[in-house]
């Protein structure tokens, strides 16, 4: 059985040089050899026989291999690739799918295309049609070529202008480039930016407008999973819970504060968006003549951004706001919860600042709570802010001849709630998994993995606490080919 030895990180620098953790669930420990998943052994090989089945995946989209993003790894199953006889695979139009370079596998049963896709003029949702020809001497004086007419480029719009409506976002876009500061004033979903290459922003901005008013997809005053209370005659109204609990709003020689809001709402992993949204403070009490007492404030709104390339921006806030005042001698709202802001590349984060602070305390009305910050970063610094710090391969190959490789990982340190498994094409778990993640005890939080790969398109998925495969914001993904020597 493979043994387990654990060493605290050094600086990135010097543990990529020297190695370190290598952390496995020790009943999913592969063997030393390693279980074989799916290998053919080729006998001897009949270039003329050429055959092209599939591509996997079918389609890719515009923008991958752009702006430090992984180029696109689309994997070609077949019979008979004979690397030695000058084979060669031409891609049609090669101005919406760049063939960066190609690899084949010594059983002649795969071939690995390294593919970008250059943002081009074309219509948003249509798909490009990729005509793909293998080509080969035949082993008799002459060439044999097959074609596949079955693999697409999906093309999306590129967000280039500053949006105020999180309800006019588009699921992904080919890029996201807005030199302007950004500020989501309108809309009732959170502010979800994805981009198939980078993300490139000045200023961004989802926090609470005046009360009661939340940011995009958080909880406007006295509403929300962890409201404040409303207090009675004169007194504040309690603070919005989240992450910890809002306070009680302040009593009053007739009135009593309303009660803060709970606290441990949802899960610091931000396992689901469902689950994790801000809540709004509760209203302050009327006056003994019914006078109104202040609104709560909203809280603030939700941010994700998540790119297959770099991510650079100068500042994200999703705070929430201050209750306001009511009618004279009634008292004032409690505040809103800050927001939830979530960040996710495998490639270079460039962050200036993270704020999900509560609305400011008002008046007698309550304090709220702080809200919630994931980052998942596979290189760069991340911001001070970072409440905890998702799991995210390091720099990871796009193909393999190693049915076992080592892979690198990046997350929150000391922690050991990430677990990683391997998927073929057809969304079936890989054996040998799945593997549990230790990472280590001291910044940068590094941990090593070995994972069985299955020959032909692998996908390699690592989520966290409470996370599920089909729940987007909790699980992260990459493609890699394995290539049986």
């Amino acid at each position: 059985m493979r043994s387990m030895r654990h060493v605290v990180a050094a600086p990135l620098f010097v543990y990529l040089a020297s190695g370190c953790s290598i952390i496995f669930s020790p009943g999913n420990i592969p063997l030393a050899d390693g279980p074989t998943v799916d290998v053919e052994i080729r006998a001897d090989a009949n270039p003329a026989a050429l055959q092209v089945d599939e591509a996997f995946p079918p389609t890719i989209y515009e923008g991958s291999g752009v702006g430090g993003s992984r180029p696109a790894v689309v994997v070609l199953r077949g019979k008979q690739f004979v690397s030695s006889n000058n084979l060669t695979v031409t891609l049609t139009p090669d101005t919406s799918a760049h063939l960066e370079r190609f690899e084949i596998a010594g059983n002649g049963d795969y071939i690995a295309l390294v593919v970008s896709a250059p943002i081009t003029p074309c219509a948003a949702a249509t798909t490009t049609p990729i005509h793909i020809e293998v080509s080969q001497n035949d082993g008799m004086g002459g060439t044999v070529s097959k074609g596949l007419d079955t693999f697409t480029v999906t093309c999306l719009n590129e967000l280039t202008s500053a949006v105020t409506n999180t309800d006019s976002l588009d699921a992904i876009y080919s890029k996201i480039e807005i030199n302007n500061n950004v500020d989501f004033s309108a809309g009732s979903k959170n502010a979800i930016l994805k981009s198939a290459s980078f993300i490139s922003l000045a200023n961004l901005d989802a926090s609470a407008g005046t009360a009661p008013t939340a940011g995009p997809g958080g909880h406007a005053g006295s509403m929300g999973p962890a409201p404040g209370q409303a207090g009675t005659l004169g007194a504040g109204g309690g603070g919005a819970g989240f992450a910890d609990p809002g306070t009680k709003g302040d009593n009053t020689t007739l009135g009593t504060g309303g009660a803060g809001g709970a606290g441990n709402v949802g899960d610091m992993w931000i396992a689901s968006w469902g689950a994790n949204s801000s809540s709004g403070g509760g209203a302050g009490g009327p006056t003994a003549t019914l006078g109104a007492g202040g609104v709560g404030g909203g809280g603030g709104g939700g941010i994700e951004l998540t790119a297959a390339g770099d991510i650079t921006t100068a500042a994200i806030t999703a705070n929430g706001a201050s209750g306001a005042n009511g009618a004279s001698g009634a008292g004032q709202g409690g505040s809103g919860s800050g927001g939830v802001v979530l960040i996710r590349t495998s490639k270079t984060i460039s962050i200036g600042s993270v704020s999900v602070a509560p609305g400011p305390k008002f008046g007698n009305g309550g304090a709220a709570s702080v809200g919630r910050i994931r980052i998942d970063a596979g290189l760069g610094t991340y911001p001070a802010a970072a409440h905890v710090k998702g799991p995210m391969l390091v720099d990871p190959l796009l193909t393999t001849t190693d049915q076992h490789p080592t892979l690198m990982l990046r997350g929150q340190r000391d922690n050991t709630t990430t677990t990683l498994r391997v998927y073929d094409k057809n969304q079936v778990v890989v054996p040998g998994g799945p593997y549990e993640v230790i990472f280590s005890p001291t910044d940068p939080g590094l941990a090593e993995v070995v994972p069985t790969l299955k020959a032909g398109f692998n996908k390699i998925c690592m989520w966290v606490e409470g996370g599920d495969l089909a729940v987007d914001e909790s699980v992260n993904c990459i493609s890699m080919a394995y290539l049986p020597p």
